[in-house]
């Protein structure tokens, strides 16, 4: 079979009598054997069975669990060519309103994240690839450093009532977040974490600040925050300057969250207002406006 182009969830598109087949691991120019996983009257989904002919784009992924864990679908390319599939993807979205994007700025490759989400069910781990079948890890190689060294010490938890855990890393301090049966003991886990909530309760430590240039923002242990902070800065730099440029008084912040957009440009305007369903993003914006 061959792949003549990949999806929006990096999946390689076949065709096979005539219905379009997803599969997974498979990059364009390639030359597969396939074998279908999902069989649906629309489309189908399959596993790469055997490779005739490989890519000449295709690399040997840095983490050893590429393939299994369903949390990235891209590591078998190089970062360049990593963006360039994203930039061709979002020229595929734009072209409608004739929109052409030549460009997407480099940031970290690895190591960026300040959160990850952990799947509990007898293990800690990310789901499997169109699973919920737990992969077990030790190391996330997109995840910040301080994070990749707390996991080992998760072992130490009695995991048999919790569902799931949250870590977040800012300002070289971690958060733990347990959610699950509330009759957890931490006592061990003092000695490793800055902040721990379980449900939602915070149970040890005060409220994690983050920083994002000069701003600071209040972390929530369930909220959305930027999870890659560099590039963060430069989105919200980028609409500073727009903003700046077009002299604007009055700013309409839409989905605005904790106010982490809204907080950064505030003083180039003479108002500026958020909007969100979530009321607890609202109460943190407010609490973010104080600080």
């Amino acid at each position: 079979m061959k792949i003549v182009k990949m999806d929006n969830k990096a999946r390689g598109i076949t065709y096979k009598n005539n219905k379009i087949v997803f599969v997974n691991n498979a990059l364009p120019g390639e030359d597969v054997d396939i074998k279908i996983i999902l069989d649906k009257r629309k489309y189908s989904v399959a596993d790469v069975s055997n490779y005739n002919i490989k890519s000449s784009k295709r690399i040997k992924p840095k983490c050893k669990y590429f393939g299994f864990c369903g949390g990235c679908q891209l590591q078998h390319l190089s970062y360049k060519n990593q963006l360039e599939y994203k930039m061709n993807y979002l020229n595929e979205i734009f072209k409608s309103l004739n929109i052409r994007i030549t460009k997407i700025n480099y940031s970290e490759e690895h190591n960026y994240r300040n959160k990850i989400t952990l799947k509990v069910k007898e293990k800690i781990g990310f789901y499997k690839l169109n699973s919920n079948e737990i992969v077990e890890i030790d190391n996330c190689i997109i995840a910040d450093n301080n994070l990749n060294n707390k996991i080992s010490c998760l072992n130490n938890l009695d995991i048999s009532s919790v569902k799931q855990i949250i870590l977040k890393s800012f300002n070289n301090k971690t958060m733990l977040v347990i959610n699950g049966n509330n009759n957890i003991s931490i006592e061990k886990l003092k000695n490793e974490f800055d902040y721990i909530y379980i449900n939602d309760k915070l149970v040890y430590g005060n409220r994690m600040i983050a920083n994002i240039d000069n701003i600071k923002y209040l972390i929530s242990p369930n909220a959305f925050f930027q999870v890659n902070i560099k590039v963060a800065s430069k989105m919200f730099k980028h609409i500073k300057n727009i903003c700046t440029n077009i002299k604007s008084k009055n700013i309409l912040d839409l989905y605005c969250g904790c106010g982490s957009i809204s907080l950064y440009i505030a003083n180039i305007a003479e108002k500026v207002l958020g909007i969100e369903l979530n009321e607890s993003s609202i109460k943190d914006a407010n609490e973010n406006m104080k600080l």
